[in-house]
């Protein structure tokens, strides 16, 4: 059970870490206004920010069923991880709309962050 947890934990950081490297090319891309190529750049990292997230899911949903913690359901880990691989596609491109994608970011954040705080008060 510790494993699972402190894999978890671990697989959630990542999580963090990889939504702010989202939003740093998001606003590099917004910045230059030049869509980045579909094959050289965004489908390989769509692909490893969805087996990232695909790991992340599997871990966060068996801890929900597990532990059944209060305020964080598994409908929310769902659409944490579309939103994860959602936003790791449209941060390659500039017409993404600037308040809607800080607003999937900042969706995404709050729920990693909920499952790091209730594993960590246990």
């Amino acid at each position: 059970m510790e494993n699972r947890r402190n894999r978890l934990i671990q697989s959630t950081e990542e999580l963090l870490e990889l939504t702010d490297q989202i939003e740093t090319i998001f606003n590099q891309v917004k910045e230059d206004k030049q869509e980045r190529d579909f094959f050289e750049e965004v489908r390989p990292f769509a692909e490893a920010a969805k087996t990232l997230t695909d790991q992340w899911m599997e871990l966060a949903l068996e801890y929900v069923r597990e532990e059944n913690p209060k305020h964080i359901y598994k409908e929310q880990i769902e659409q944490a991880g579309e939103l994860i691989s959602t936003c790791s596609v449209q941060a390659f491109f500039p017409s993404t709309s600037l308040k809607r994608f800080k607003n999937q970011l900042q969706s995404i954040r709050y729920t990693l962050q909920a499952i790091l705080l209730h594993i960590k008060d246990r």
